[in-house]
């Protein structure tokens, strides 16, 4: 509607001028050289400071109408003159360049003004004929459609070649974020191998995770021996330090995404854990707005989970996840190393146990002083409150407690001398029973309602 009404305004203005230049004034009296010149000047300032403030598309229908206006001025000015047929064409250089900065509906708009107003100056002049006004109106129309569509054809190139060059920054910006997320997950596997003490490397882990990464919370939940139940070892924070007193566990199943990911050995990404069926709620981290949980796997065994939550919603990535399983694959083998190792140190501290009993035990032929010191023995290397040995007679079925040693009330080990020797009858006794005939262990823990002793 703008345009529209400036259009109507220029030809107005335009046909008016031209109609009082005709009748009312002499071509020899009127010297447009006085005020054209200097109005040229400012007019070309004007576009040099327009230019310089970046609105180049401003600065643009300013030189287009400014000239397509001292085109006309001049046109009509020097009507009499047979040398301006040109003029009329030079009035499309503004036109292909509003069409080449700006849309092309621009530049129809000025195609069409220019247009109309020439159309009416050649009717109301003597100089010209019906043949000029149609010469010009096709070569005005063959020009501006040509240029539009070479202008629509290299405007869709340059689309493309922005839309391909975002592309490609952002393929950039990815292979960099990757690139980086690929050093610092070197540098946590890197850092993380320097302990063969586990409890060291799970707190280092999840301290470099959080740290370098920037997330929020960062834990690792260890399977059981029967693969049942995920502990929690080790967390971040002080939301953390309570779960681990409160020795925090999850079953392995679906009904939570650490307990899904162990169950069935894949990642998972929540973006949104508000609305994802299967996050487990925990009350003391009301903060968590997305999760992502990567299986701890090492030598085909699942050895439990890395879970990383952040308070930041559609924070993870699907393609990331490539580049965090490598680095939870590699603490992985760190906690599969520190195991191995734990259980050879074990090993080697029990052949050391036996072979220093067995020394001491054949230092003496004395029967109740091998029952003796293997009891004292047994007490110290293990760590226990008592240790009593009874010897067992298999045709009377019944045992007989030989040598019993306890912490006293100073927690200091004592000798409680056996002197009676009275025998029990495993009839009352199933349980001691069952490991004498099975020859099978057997661990009984306090804490259990569940298991019976004797």
């Amino acid at each position: 509607m703008v345009f529209l009404i400036i259009a109507i305004a220029i030809i107005s203005t335009m046909t008016n001028f031209a109609q009082q230049i005709a009748t009312t004034h002499s071509i020899t009296n009127f010297k447009p050289a006085y005020f054209v010149l200097p109005i040229s000047g400012l007019h070309a300032l004007l576009i040099l400071w327009l230019t310089r403030q970046g609105r180049v598309l401003l600065a643009a229908h300013f030189f287009t109408g400014g000239l397509n206006l001292t085109l006309f001025l001049a046109l009509i000015l020097l009507s009499e003159s047979s040398n301006v047929f040109f003029i009329p064409y030079m009035m499309l250089i503004g036109i292909v360049v509003i069409a080449s900065l700006d849309k092309i509906l621009a530049s129809v708009f000025y195609t069409a003004v220019t247009a109309t107003a020439v159309t009416i100056f050649y009717i109301i002049s003597d100089q010209y004929h019906a043949e000029d006004i149609t010469v010009y109106l096709f070569t005005l129309t063959g020009v501006c459609v040509t240029f539009w569509l070479t202008a629509s054809d290299l405007k869709n190139i340059t689309g493309s070649a922005k839309r391909l060059t975002r592309e490609v920054q952002n393929k950039n910006d990815l292979l960099q974020n990757r690139a980086e997320q690929l050093q610092l997950s070197a540098e946590i596997s890197q850092q993380t191998s320097h302990s063969l003490d586990l409890d060291t490397l799970l707190n280092n882990a999840v301290k470099l995770i959080r740290d370098k990464f920037g997330f929020y919370y960062v834990s690792i939940f260890l399977t059981d021996k029967e693969n049942k139940k995920l502990t929690l070892r080790e967390a971040t924070g002080q939301t953390g330090n309570t779960l681990l007193k409160n020795n925090y566990q999850l079953p392995i199943d679906n009904s939570s995404i650490v307990g899904w990911v162990a169950n069935n050995q894949q990642p998972y990404i929540s973006h949104n854990v508000q609305q994802d069926p299967i996050f487990h709620d925990e009350a003391a981290l009301p903060d968590t707005k997305s999760e992502l949980c990567l299986p701890l796997i090492a030598r085909n065994k699942s050895l439990g989970v890395l879970d990383i939550q952040s308070h930041d919603p559609q924070l993870f990535q699907d393609n990331s996840i490539a580049i965090m399983q490598i680095m939870a694959n590699q603490v992985a083998v760190n906690i599969d190393n520190a195991q191995l190792f734990s259980q050879a140190e074990s090993q080697l501290n029990e052949t050391q146990t036996l072979l220093d009993l067995n020394t001491l035990l054949t230092t003496t032929l004395e029967v109740g002083e091998i029952y003796r010191r293997a009891a004292r023995e047994f007490a110290i290397k293990m760590g226990a409150i008592r240790c009593a040995i009874s010897s067992w007679d298999n045709e009377a079925e019944r045992i007989t407690i030989q040598a019993d040693f306890v912490h006293n009330a100073h927690n200091n080990l004592e000798d409680k001398y056996i002197m009676t020797y009275e025998s029990q009858n495993l009839a009352l006794l199933p349980e001691t029973q069952k490991v004498l005939k099975t020859h099978v262990p057997k661990i009984y823990y306090g804490n259990d309602p569940s298991q019976s002793t004797d």
